[in-house]
């Protein structure tokens, strides 16, 4: 974990004349993830927290996987790995857009999160760079009177996985300064993985239909860095398991 958080600085640090360079031509809204001001960082998944989807993960279908640890295949992931140009899509990733574009955002939610005044938020989500998946969704944080609220949003970049993308996200995070941060996610999987790999961070499992499935109450002791909370119709956030080492959870004070 150090060495990679070490040349992460390193890489940051020399980006060459032609990255620098490319900096003129980034999309409209895309910013420089750099630490202004010390305040807590809430990290948040998108789809199954923000926005609302159906409420399981497939990976229960796969015992071996969702009990597998997190695999970094590829290199270090940095901000500028993050954007593509790419407007042309495959049908896969046409369906993919589709599937997405039927999801709305779910007004308790954005509610807390415009209440979490004190917080600087980010946006941590499997949804792929592409260009129209992006529009898409600062178009629907727009129209929900959240887009000004995020300060960066780590899209995945083509050919990671999920949880990888967001694993370098936090490392990122971590790297440039931030050192209260919490992150909330549906996929009690992902969350398990990333609080084996970021002690000093705290997890928050919005719990779904797989949640005991993916990591148990019994499993959960062993995390004093975990909870889980379930998130109700009305938009109410009621807290189900929070260890009594975790601390205060963000949203409590904005719920």
């Amino acid at each position: 974990m150090l060495n990679s958080n070490n040349n992460l600085c390193k890489n940051q640090d020399a980006l060459g004349a032609e990255n620098q360079a490319s900096l003129t031509s980034l999309p409209l809204g895309c910013k420089i993830p750099v630490m202004l001001e010390q305040r807590p960082v809430v990290s948040w998944d998108f789809d199954g927290v923000l926005f609302r989807r159906f409420p399981a993960q497939t990976a229960v279908l796969n015992p071996f996987a969702y009990r597998s640890p997190l695999t970094r295949k590829g290199k270090p992931i940095f901000w500028l790995d993050r954007w593509s140009a790419k407007h042309s899509l495959s049908r896969r990733e046409i369906s993919e857009l589709n599937r997405h574009t039927k999801r709305p955002i779910r007004p308790g939610i954005a509610g807390v999160i415009r209440r979490m005044t004190e917080c600087m938020h980010v946006g941590n989500t499997g949804r792929p760079n592409n260009r129209p998946m992006i529009m898409h969704t600062k178009d629907r944080l727009l129209d929900a009177g959240l887009a000004g609220l995020f300060d960066h949003i780590y899209f995945k970049p083509e050919g990671v996985e999920s949880d990888e993308s967001k694993y370098w996200a936090l490392v990122e995070l971590r790297t440039i300064g931030h050192t209260n941060i919490t992150h909330y996610d549906d996929n009690a999987r992902t969350v398990r993985r990333l609080a084996e790999e970021f002690h000093d961070m705290r997890f928050v499992i919005v719990q779904d239909l797989t949640s005991g499935i993916l990591f148990s109450r019994r499993e959960m002791q062993d995390y004093p860095n975990v909870a889980r909370v379930a998130i109700k119709e009305s938009g109410r956030i009621e807290d189900i398991v929070v260890p009594q080492s975790f601390g205060i959870l963000p949203h409590s004070n904005a719920a």
